[in-house]
């Protein structure tokens, strides 16, 4: 199995944030989920070892958006789903 981990670093506000592109199956099924707002989706991800990461940002289906700090690795991503508004 070939995994390809794409991180691309940006700063946001003295701060680094990194892009990390989501494995195939993950895409396909943002892909079919609606979009939060233009070309983005809000999302809740539940990892294998159970952390919990909430309000992510997701662009175009496929790059998952995290603070330089944070580690998550596409492969160990149990679950994502929309995030619900109001929570």
């Amino acid at each position: 199995m070939r995994m390809e981990l794409l991180i691309i670093l940006t700063s946001k506000k003295g701060s680094m944030e990194k892009k990390i592109k989501l494995l195939q199956k993950q895409i396909d099924l943002l892909v079919n989920l609606p979009e939060t707002g233009m070309g983005y989706q809000i999302v809740d991800i539940k990892l294998k070892d159970g952390r919990i990461f909430n309000r992510k940002v997701v662009l175009n289906s496929m790059y998952l958006q995290i603070e330089d700090k944070e580690k998550i690795d596409p492969n160990e991503i149990e679950a994502i789903k929309l995030h619900k508004k109001g929570i």
